[in-house]
């Protein structure tokens, strides 16, 4: 019964990311592990499939217009180094809602960060970051000589971000769908939430909710590069934004370029099977937290008894962010998830966790805030 109502905690955590969109929750692992070198061979008789060349930008037609300072500001905590710089664009393409086909269009914002002349467009997981905002913090992780080469161009999917955001789920609601207890058993709350959040999005997007999904994306990406003038299109896809360059790739066979799926979605049928991996993922990265911890000497101590404490210490007395949300167990762990899934942020992590525990909830409340709050200028991820 633990096994099956943790699988349910995950599937309704992951509904809770993209509840009333087509586009699909995501299942990507909070973290990836190198499983080190790969021993199989390509089979013998396998032709040779010379790569697509590296070709700069012919014509294009997009239009960039400096927008560094917006930029960071989106980005907020952890910053991004100053000597990268970030120009911006608009892509116009069709919403081809399905009641509406070709009626009515949608404006995708476009990130470009890197003097190199060749793009590399960036597509992240629906429930991530937006796609610009990750190309910006993926730019930061690069070598100056990648920048050189190429330059990240991160795309807004549909229904997100700055492209048109789904912002149909009221904020108690939001609330409501991320607060679910790992102490209790009854998940009726959660599930009702889930449920008025799928009327309202199905209320307010009407028409065009069916048509936030990843086979349009993908013709979102085919107008980008037509816009950016390239004959090919280079692209890296994280999480199930790697599901879109494979649709892409379904739908346009002669204008695929090279490649990189970063975190591929389980593609099983199986759901209980594939939440079972996702929550095992999520234990894993949590032993490697822990890992990481202790050869920093953090104060956290063991993340999983601190965790725990933390847990019943919010049960016995909740308090309230600054701007009166309700922080409870079920709030703190979604945050802590969102943590572990940012490499980078674990110091900080570990620390909000030590300054929860010693009554200031504020540092670990911010890694719930893209979820918890929602505005015209940062949308809520749900």
């Amino acid at each position: 019964m633990r096994r099956r109502r943790s699988r349910v905690l995950v599937a309704l955590l992951a509904l809770a990311s993209a509840a009333g969109c087509a586009a699909g929750p995501s299942v990507r692992p909070a973290l990836v592990e190198n499983d080190g070198k790969t021993t199989g061979s390509t089979p013998a008789g396998t032709p040779s499939v010379p790569l697509p060349p590296l070709a700069e930008p012919q014509s294009p037609s997009l239009k960039w217009s400096d927008c560094d300072d917006d930029t960071r500001q989106r980005i907020g905590t952890p910053p991004v180094p100053g000597s990268l710089h970030f120009t911006c664009a608009r892509v116009t393409a069709p919403l081809d809602a399905p009641g509406e086909p070709r009626r009515s269009l949608v404006r995708l914002l476009a990130l470009k960060v890197g003097s190199g002349p060749v793009p590399l467009v960036v597509v992240n997981d629906v429930d991530g970051e937006p796609g610009t905002v990750y190309a910006a913090r993926l730019a930061a992780t690069l070598p100056p000589a990648f920048l050189e080469k190429f330059s990240l161009v991160g795309v807004d999917r549909r229904g997100t971000g700055m492209s048109g955001a789904a912002q149909c789920v009221p904020p108690d609601i939001r609330h409501d769908l991320i607060d679910a207890d790992p102490a209790q058993g009854d998940l009726q709350d959660v599930l009702d939430a889930a449920r008025k959040a799928g009327q309202q999005c199905a209320i307010e997007l009407d028409d065009s909710q069916t048509a936030l999904d990843s086979w349009r994306a993908a013709g979102d990406l085919e107008e980008v590069r037509k816009q950016l003038g390239l004959e090919h299109l280079n692209a890296l896809g994280r999480g199930d934004g790697s599901k879109v360059l494979a649709e892409y790739a379904v739908r346009f066979p002669a204008q695929v370029g090279r490649m990189v799926l970063d975190g591929v979605p389980d593609p099983g049928a199986d759901t209980a099977a594939v939440l079972d991996a996702v929550a095992a993922g999520a234990q894993s990265t949590l032993d490697a937290f822990g890992t990481d911890c202790a050869s920093r000497g953090c104060a956290l101590g063991d993340p999983k008894a601190a965790l725990a404490a933390l847990t019943d210490q919010l049960r016995a007395n909740p308090p309230s962010t600054d701007d009166g949300v309700a922080f409870g167990p079920g709030v703190a762990m979604f945050a802590v998830y969102s943590g572990l899934s940012q490499r980078s942020r674990w110091p900080e992590l570990a620390d909000a966790v030590v300054a929860a525990r010693a009554g200031n909830i504020g540092p670990l409340a911010a890694f719930a805030a893209p979820v918890l709050h929602d505005s015209r200028a940062q949308p809520s991820r749900i």
